[in-house]
């Protein structure tokens, strides 16, 4: 397996406008293999606006520094909006975001499914999710990216069969898991999820989380809460993945570069079996 980071993480260690270049060779050096990089409005690294020279150009940086880019985070969607412009609208701009993924040399975009809210229920976020998947699958059929639906803690999808039954019942080639070993802490146990959804796993993000501190507060670096690390590996292996894992935690208040520099020893100790 390999080593990733959101590249928040080492973004926050240097002043704003620092080069591409300069920042992965840090996160290179530091011991990551490969950076997500974020869609949407500055500080994030790019929006669909961006020339795809520009785009061109970081893929460059990141192969000087020998640092891959394997998956992009946008900023999130509506793609389950019971409203069907806009739907329309968010598989337009997902679209855009695929193709400038496919040019950054990503194989992944991370999609957020929907939300269950007072006015959204549980069964029509579902319903909805589930054809603005089938909508953004279609028109990203050409595109050489997979789209990995993420369980976040949106009140949704909270049962790794639900999770499961979602990517099959979309059924498209390019649709697939995004896991997040951190945020089903709370309501199960990743490794669990891990074997039930097997293959439909395309990439993993990681973070720990402490079961003794309330509710968002027990997230935390990696190493420092109950994730059983070793039981996560095993269960990975068993399935036959070996693609990254991609911290998404936040480091250290201060020493900016101190703590994304921890998180990839972290890391790659998790990798190692700590």
């Amino acid at each position: 397996m390999k080593a990733g980071t959101v590249f928040s993480l080492v973004r926050s260690a240097f002043p704003e406008g620092t080069p591409f270049e300069e920042m992965f060779a840090f996160a290179r050096e530091a011991g990551f293999d490969g950076v997500e990089l974020q869609h949407g409005e500055p500080p994030r690294d790019f929006t669909e606006d961006t020339p795809d020279d520009v785009l061109l150009e970081i893929r460059a940086a990141a192969e000087v520094a020998e640092l891959e880019i394997p998956s992009i985070m946008p900023v999130a969607q509506d793609i389950a909006s019971p409203d069907r412009d806009k739907q329309a609208r968010a598989v337009k701009v997902l679209k855009r975001v695929s193709e400038q993924a496919a040019l950054l040399g990503a194989g992944t975009v991370l999609i957020v499914p929907g939300r269950v809210k007072e006015d959204a229920p549980y069964d029509e976020v579902f319903s909805c999710a589930q054809e603005g998947m089938k909508r953004l699958a279609d028109a990203c059929a050409a595109v050489p990216v997979v789209l990995s639906v993420e369980n976040i803690w949106n009140k949704f999808m909270y049962s790794p069969l639900e999770f499961a039954q979602f990517v099959d019942d979309v059924g498209a080639p390019n649709v697939k898991a995004y896991f997040d070993v951190g945020n089903i802490m709370l309501f199960g146990f990743p490794e669990q999820w891990i074997r039930i959804l097997g293959p439909r796993i395309d990439k993993v993000h990681v973070k720990d989380y402490r079961r003794d501190a309330p509710g968002a507060f027990g997230f935390c670096n990696l190493l420092e809460g109950d994730v059983p690390w070793p039981q996560v590996v095993k269960a990975l292996e068993d399935v036959g993945y070996n693609g990254y894992l991609t911290a998404e935690v936040s480091g250290y208040r201060t020493g900016k570069a101190l703590g994304a520099r921890a998180a990839a020893e972290a890391l790659n100790a998790i990798i190692s079996g700590v």
